[in-house]
């Protein structure tokens, strides 16, 4: 048995040893190799490695698949490795980009050229990980089987902040997304416009509209209005995350760019299924990034960059296992936090990636111009946030960075075609009953601290609007509140997790690739 081995804990993997410094890298060894871990473990490297037992030789794996129990690939000899690759612990000075390597071992004759070799060949498997991730699966306690099926609970977790449907005159419903997502404090509450798609009147020129609560936590809604939204522009969104503005598409990048060097201009250039979920392997301690060019011949100097996405079920997934570590203090947590500045908070989501943040390269060195927040993992929305363009003429170019895996992204363009003057008429709320049949028109025909509360699942309301005139109108629900999760944790507040992700510089970002990392093994282990 190898010393001071570190083991993913899975059905497949079975303990794991303590890092001592976060200035190190330790090596992290797999007893139990399969297909399924290695798959796993692959996805968040940027190299595979193998080598042969004993040998100084290394190949880089290129091209390669795992599948059917066979690793097909290319072999091309590496002429030498960035960083110790026999050592259990080296300084992070040595290995600048250790933990962009997945190292395979075997026991069975290697050259340069095709490769075709079982996975029961595989004698070894090491990455190099640092401290963070090291001492979080350490102080988890995910050590054991058990372990395991308490770490995977939360994987089906889906998105939370109230859901809104509309209701068809033949009783059918087309759902919509979600109002006022993030909002999961009262420090946080804010008024939100949700864009309606396919909607449809009765023949009493009626709207009826369903906000609703999915999931256990109470909801706190101040507001709700239809708005008829006229406007001569193709598509509309919302400028920093607070003002509704119509625009067209300008251009288009010319090149789009990930971390690791993919090419990925064509998913961005289109309104469509296609999009990037900045889940490509992370290097080093950076959030996943993205690099964008334009042209900017044909956009004034105050322009609109628009993203057209959302965020993702790995965001929730994240949060989710950063809410348990606060155990049975999680309720009162939610209560200081609620009377919070909310300033601390949004800048730790900036910094963390949370949020989506541009930046724009001016005489060789990124500057921050904006991030894009809030829009939840329910639907794609339009977002916008303001670009000066002054004295650049040519090609621009801007970074788009988050936390692993935390955004997807369908389209971006940059334009300078758009408007903030929209003739935005609100309708007629005709009435607004809850599931309990109780009349809560009142409570929402004001902005006032006046709330209709939805407590935990199957909790509703159903409003409906008059319309007056629909030609060439789209269709946006306004709504103002704040929700906050309800929670009953029985375990102990886990405070040394909880000091450590606040010492950590990207800790969410590291916390969603293992979280990423074990999502990935727990579902191809019950295939």
């Amino acid at each position: 048995m190898k010393k001071n081995r570190w083991i993913y804990a899975t059905a497949l993997i079975s303990t794991i040893f303590f890092m001592s410094s976060c200035f190190f890298y330790k090596t992290v060894s797999i007893e139990n190799i399969s297909e399924t871990s290695i798959e796993a473990l692959s996805k968040q490297k940027q190299f595979l490695t193998l080598q042969e037992e004993g040998s100084d030789v290394i190949y880089l794996l290129e091209n390669y698949t795992i599948e059917n129990g066979m690793i097909i690939g290319n072999l091309a000899l590496s002429t030498e490795s960035d960083h110790p690759g026999n050592q259990n612990s080296f300084i992070r000075a040595r290995g600048k980009h250790a933990k962009n390597y997945l190292h395979l071992f075997t026991l069975t004759s290697l050259e340069a050229g095709p490769l075709e070799i079982p996975i029961s060949s595989i004698s070894d498997v090491r990455s190099h990980e640092g401290n963070f991730i090291a001492s979080t699966l350490a102080t988890l306690g995910v050590i054991t089987v058990a372990g395991v099926v308490g770490i995977v609970t939360f994987l089906a977790i889906a998105c939370s902040c109230p859901h809104v449907a509309t209701i068809n005159p033949d009783g059918s419903t087309e759902f919509q997304g979600s109002l006022f997502p993030g909002s999961i404090f009262k420090s946080l509450k804010r008024k939100d416009y949700l864009v309606l798609n396919n909607v449809e009147n009765s023949d009493e020129d009626l709207i009826t509209v369903q906000v609703y609560n999915e999931l256990d936590e109470i909801q706190y809604i101040d507001q709700i209005e239809l708005l008829a939204v006229k406007h001569e522009q193709n598509h509309i969104g919302l400028l920093d995350n607070k003002n509704l503005i119509a625009y067209n598409i300008g251009e288009l990048p010319t090149n789009a760019i990930t971390q690791i060097d993919r090419n990925i201009t064509e998913v961005l250039q289109f309104r469509d299924e296609q999009g990037y979920d900045f889940d490509d392997p992370a290097i080093e301690e950076n959030l996943n990034s993205i690099t964008l060019s334009f042209n900017t011949a044909n956009v004034n100097e105050q322009a609109l960059l628009v993203i057209r996405g959302q965020q993702t079920e790995l965001l929730e997934q994240t949060a989710e296992l950063f809410f348990q570590q606060f155990g049975s203090e999680f309720s009162t947590w939610v209560e200081k936090m609620n009377d919070k500045d909310p300033s601390n908070y949004n800048e730790n989501a900036i910094k963390q990636g949370i949020s989506l943040n541009a930046f724009i390269k001016q005489q060789g060195e990124w500057k921050y111009f904006g991030n894009y927040e809030n829009v939840g993992a329910m639907a794609q929305r339009d977002l916008a946030i303001p670009i000066d363009l002054s004295g650049i003429k040519g090609e621009v170019e801007i970074k788009l960075e988050a936390a692993y895996g935390f955004w997807s992204l369908d389209m971006v363009t940059l334009t300078s075609d758009y408007t903030l003057d929209l003739n935005a008429s609100p309708l007629e709320l005709i009435s607004a009953f809850n599931q309990d049949h109780e009349d809560v028109k009142k409570s929402l025909d004001h902005l006032d601290e006046n709330h209709i509360v939805q407590a935990l699942k199957g909790t509703s309301t159903t409003l409906k609007f008059r319309v007056t005139d629909d030609e060439n109108s789209t269709y946006i629900l306004s709504g103002s509140g704040y929700y906050n999760h309800e929670r009953t944790y029985a375990n102990a507040p886990n405070y040394k997790f909880l000091r450590k992700m606040k010492m950590t510089k990207h800790s969410t970002h590291q916390l969603a690739q293992m979280v990423r990392l074990y999502e990935d093994m727990h579902l191809a282990s019950n295939q």
